[in-house]
């Protein structure tokens, strides 16, 4: 029986990466998500750009992203964070796409 909050998928990538990688990789995403906050707390954003609050809050950041360069380290800096999760998915994208037919796979496609 599987459980609606994930808490036996987290035990099985528990024994699975060993206690040291498993906790390590949370404490690393949760400092990503508090630098991701820290920096959209303290960005300044113009006048006629700001996020608003609520479901797509996210999106208008991406949005007006482009308004975020040249404003102070800050704001470089959560442009930087706001598009790193794209260029990652792409470099995963592509890293691991499928060969095509009569394409040989690369030596290290499968671990």
């Amino acid at each position: 029986m599987t459980d609606w909050i994930g808490i036996s998928e987290l035990r099985d990538r528990y024994y699975q990466f060993g206690p040291r990688l498993f906790w390590a990789a949370l404490a690393g995403m949760s400092m990503y998500l508090g630098l991701y906050l820290a920096l959209s707390m303290n960005a300044t954003w113009p006048a006629s750009c700001h996020p608003g609050e609520g479901r797509g809050a996210i999106f208008t950041q991406y949005w007006c992203s482009r308004t975020l360069l040249g404003g102070g380290w800050i704001n470089n800096c959560l442009f930087l964070w706001l598009w790193s999760w794209p260029a990652y998915f792409l470099f995963v994208a592509f890293r691991f796409r499928r060969p095509k037919a009569g394409e040989n796979p690369p030596d290290n496609f499968y671990p």
